[in-house]
């Protein structure tokens, strides 16, 4: 894959943007039976955007800023660490605010676990491995339809399972072509994603 490409997935892709995607598509695409009016909807997932994409973006473009880590091409995996458990932090306190202040639905808030223990996990793997967060978020956001997939009748996840498969493979070759992962760390990446948020939707709604 060209480089150019490549890094322009990476960057549209971005993982912290994942958990507004899967938001975005059960609030606005799944028949899963969701209560709520447009209004509501919407609310949810500004909540979501701010809390999973704007807070932390902002606070990791402060510490950066700040000269806590020398450029934004982060080398060491040890030097990665540290920005995986601010994002971590960040998401279980939305996660807190969205289950106990918000309680919009068990699904919503079994997403939000989800992700949370994504990232969770994401950040414990990156102490032995080269996590790819790019892999990770896509296929988080893949588990999440396929679960409730399962218990709809609904065909509405059907294109944006599709779409997300080729992007997920897209993006998983851009890491290759970048050279930022080799092939056990994408398929663990992958893997523990789609597992992780599979089955706490699976087993949470």
């Amino acid at each position: 894959m060209d480089k150019k490409i490549a890094t322009t997935l990476s960057y549209l892709f971005h993982p912290l943007l994942m958990p507004s995607l899967s938001f975005l598509i059960v609030l606005f695409l799944a028949d899963a039976s969701l209560a709520l009016s447009f209004n509501e909807k919407t609310r949810v997932l500004i909540l979501i955007f701010l809390g999973t994409f704007i807070f932390p973006a902002l606070s990791l473009l402060l510490i950066y800023a700040s000269s806590l880590s020398q450029n934004l091409k982060i080398d060491s995996r040890f030097e990665k660490l540290f920005p995986f458990v601010m994002v971590t932090i960040f998401y279980t306190m939305v996660t807190y605010t969205f289950v106990e202040k918000q309680g919009v639905s068990n699904l919503l808030n079994s997403m939000i676990i989800g992700i949370t223990f994504t990232v969770a996990f994401s950040t414990m793997l990156s102490i032995f491995y080269n996590i790819s967060i790019h892999v990770s978020g896509i296929f988080g956001v893949l588990g999440i339809l396929f679960a409730i997939n399962i218990f709809t009748d609904s065909h509405n996840l059907l294109y944006p399972i599709l779409a997300l498969i080729i992007v997920g493979g897209s993006l998983a070759s851009a890491r290759l072509s970048l050279q930022h992962n080799d092939p056990k760390e994408i398929f663990l990446s992958g893997v523990m994603a789609f597992s992780v948020c599979f089955l706490s939707v699976y087993i949470l709604v």
